[in-house]
């Protein structure tokens, strides 16, 4: 994999859809060598509907995943999406919008006006405290930082 610094690393892409509800339940897992977000959506979503029984009706990821694929693959699943289109960082604080949402707007805009909302930011906005808290459990509390991926 290509690490921040442009250098190849021996390392893992580690994928995990977590429960909004106190008990942040991993219900689904994965492990990759592709270090690519995007490609890994999909088949997290079937997972947990695989694992649970049922679909969610609700879920968002960050700009990893917002690829136009996905947005469409959630669409036609019947999935309420709120995946970001760029990074946090990169988003300019503007005014939410009112209305309807255009219906001839592409998928990726009307993605990202859905999430300059006040409903889609504040759906948005517990993705942290949701998908994150997991990954920090393990790494900080459990200091598991490294593994080996065998085959």
């Amino acid at each position: 994999m290509v690490n921040g610094d442009k250098a190849f690393i021996q390392g893992y892409n580690c994928q995990a859809a977590v429960d909004d509800t106190p008990h942040h339940i991993v219900l689904a897992a994965e492990v990759s060598n592709q270090a690519a977000d995007n490609p890994h959506l999909v088949p997290m979503v079937r997972a947990v509907m695989r694992n649970t029984g049922g679909k969610p009706c609700r879920f968002s990821a960050d700009a990893g995943y917002g690829a136009a694929a996905n947005l469409e693959a959630l669409a036609v699943l019947g999935i309420d999406a709120y995946i970001a289109q760029r990074r946090e960082r990169d988003t300019v604080a503007a005014s939410a919008p009112r209305g309807r949402i255009p219906q001839a707007m592409a998928i990726g805009p009307r993605m990202a006006r859905k999430l300059r909302t006040q409903a889609g930011r504040a759906v948005y906005k517990r993705r942290k405290h949701v998908a994150e808290l997991p990954f920090g459990v393990i790494k900080q509390a459990m200091g598991f930082r490294q593994f080996t991926c065998e085959a």
